[in-house]
């Protein structure tokens, strides 16, 4: 029987990929069970996790059989890490133990008379830490650069999933992990280029490269530079950092929100501007968007929407204020 050179290929792909996903699975599961040891001697299960995707703060329930109920009578005891910390103890799953635990000699003590003699169970839910590394192995995240046309909006694609979910379920009841984010990178260079005035272009322009100046240290070119500026203030109504006051509140999150939403999956989360940029107009602002995933919903998909030609709008309009604003002032003086 002679196999398909395309199939060998095909079926080593799916053997690798196996191998790859037990493997990740095996990390995570190192880096959770850590947690479950810490109650060795009591033979805990692992019931439900939940991940917050952006500081990697975990909450992991622990379920314990209390079947032989003369154990649970004395004191139960665990030791005290600094990395964990307990949040909630229920008796028979759903009763709360208030104040169950104290803090003495270095460990976390449950006093066994505070479970109800007729509890078979207990839940203890602790807060950990999961390694990133580990954690963005289990997470692929896919977002368009470029934004398709949308008429007047520019629309961002963008996906989340786990990819390991099939494995996850063998070993958990439940996983949820929240506010997994998609960074995205809006292009807005091209709306305040088409916005801005050329006069007013003029005057940005003599700004930068004064601060460019400055930067190098090339006295010359301060000089220069120096120069253009005090020329244009013969005719310049306004001055660079006048402009650029103006945009970088235009970037600003409170005001760019209003120009961004999402379809799909998604709610908008923050809003950043580029500090570093060398330029007062950024090339891009960065539009975060969350969602949260399970083994239900382990994949989303949606959009971030620009209403660019309303921000381009808002440009014009921004500006023309400003204008306007400094014509008036330059009257009353002359009056």
């Amino acid at each position: 029987m002679t196999v398909d050179p395309i199939t060998m290929v095909a079926a080593g792909k799916i053997a690798s990929d196996a191998v790859s996903s037990a493997k990740t699975a095996a990390e995570l599961g190192e880096s959770i069970d850590r947690y479950r040891l810490i109650f060795k001697k009591y033979k805990p299960d692992i019931t439900n996790i939940r991940i917050n995707y952006q500081d990697c703060e975990a909450l992991i329930d622990l379920h314990i059989s209390l079947k032989d109920k003369n154990d649970w009578r004395a004191k139960i005891e665990i030791p005290y890490g600094p990395d964990f910390t307990i949040v909630n103890t229920y008796a028979g799953l759903y009763k709360p133990v208030r104040n169950a635990w104290k803090i003495s000699n270095g460990k976390y003590i449950l006093n066994g008379k505070d479970i109800p003699k007729d509890c078979d169970d207990l839940l203890v839910s602790l807060k950990g830490k999961i390694d990133k590394n580990i954690l963005d192995k289990f997470i692929e995240i896919t977002r368009s650069t470029d934004p398709f046309d949308n008429g007047e909006e520019d629309r961002y694609w963008m996906c989340s999933k786990i990819t390991n979910a099939t494995v996850l379920e063998k070993l958990y009841d439940g996983f949820i992990l929240e506010n997994v984010n998609v960074d995205v990178h809006v292009i807005v260079r091209s709306s305040f280029t088409t916005s801005i005035s050329p006069d007013l272009k003029i005057i940005m322009s003599a700004g930068s490269q004064l601060i460019n100046a400055e930067k190098s240290g090339d006295r010359n070119q301060q000089k220069i530079a120096k120069y253009r500026l005090k020329k244009l203030k013969d005719w310049a109504p306004v001055e660079p950092h006048e402009i650029y006051k103006v945009v970088a509140d235009l970037i600003a999150r409170r005001n760019f929100k209003d120009y961004v939403y999402t379809k799909g999956s998604y709610s908008i989360g923050q809003i950043y501007q580029d500090e570093d940029r060398v330029t007062p107009i950024p090339d891009t602002v960065e539009v975060d968007a969350f969602t949260d995933l399970n083994f239900e919903n382990d994949f989303a998909e949606g959009h971030i929407f620009f209403k660019r030609e309303d921000y381009k709008k808002e440009i014009r309009d921004e500006m023309d204020k400003l204008l306007d604003k400094k014509i008036k002032k330059s009257k009353k003086r002359r009056k």
